[in-house]
């Protein structure tokens, strides 16, 4: 399993130092590259971070949930 993400260049000049984040897990067949592109272009017009979750080690093959998990 990995992440996929897009942090914003200017998320440090926030005022806070804080900004938005998006925890993205994909569906069946799917995966956190897909879901970090679908959402890629929304996040930086909407200022806020993507994290997008791959637990899907390969086409029908999903990690386990004690890893998933822990």
């Amino acid at each position: 399993s990995y992440i996929a993400e897009y942090i914003p260049e200017d998320a440090k000049k926030s005022p806070d130092n804080s900004i938005p984040i998006l925890v993205c897990l994909h569906g069946s067949n799917g995966s956190a590259f897909a879901e970090l592109r679908d959402w890629y272009l929304y996040a930086r017009v909407h200022h806020f971070a993507i994290v997008a979750l791959q637990w899907q080690v390969a086409l029908n093959n999903y990690l386990p949930p004690e890893e998933v998990y822990d």
